[in-house]
């Protein structure tokens, strides 16, 4: 698989599971506007990741994982303020 085939895999994988994330990310913080600012903040780090992303890597595990950290880092910051 070149690399072009590479992203647009990573970015159907990305896009699938969009609503899960979000969903995912709510049950962490209870807001949904909060859940959004992560959710994009979650996407840019897993789009600087899509070098690295091997095809047979669970993406929803990779993802969700992604997710968890950006939540404890909006906690940690919003904490902080």
């Amino acid at each position: 698989m070149d690399l072009t085939e590479g992203r647009e895999r990573f970015i159907r994988l990305l896009t699938e599971h969009q609503n899960s994330l979000f969903a995912y990310v709510v049950s962490l913080v209870g807001n949904l506007h909060d859940a959004g600012n992560i959710l994009q903040e979650t996407n840019l780090v897993l789009w600087c990741k899509v070098d690295e992303f091997e095809q047979a890597t669970n993406f929803a595990a990779l993802a969700r994982k992604v997710a968890y950290v950006q939540t404890l880092a909006f906690l940690r910051d919003r904490k902080r303020d």
